[in-house]
């Protein structure tokens, strides 16, 4: 079990850390779709952001 070695002395930790990481990403990856949605759109709704 991979995540058991790499976390064995905080594993819930490790976790938490995992899901805010995750999280963050797929907050990002909306965020960039967003802007470049904007972009196509109207530059100006991004700018006033």
């Amino acid at each position: 079990n991979e995540s058991a070695i790499r976390g064995s002395d905080a594993p819930s930790q490790t976790k938490i850390e995992e899901e805010e990481t995750e999280r963050k990403r797929k907050e990002e990856s909306r965020m960039e779709e967003e802007e470049s949605l904007a972009s196509k759109g109207a530059e100006g709704r991004r700018a006033s952001r």
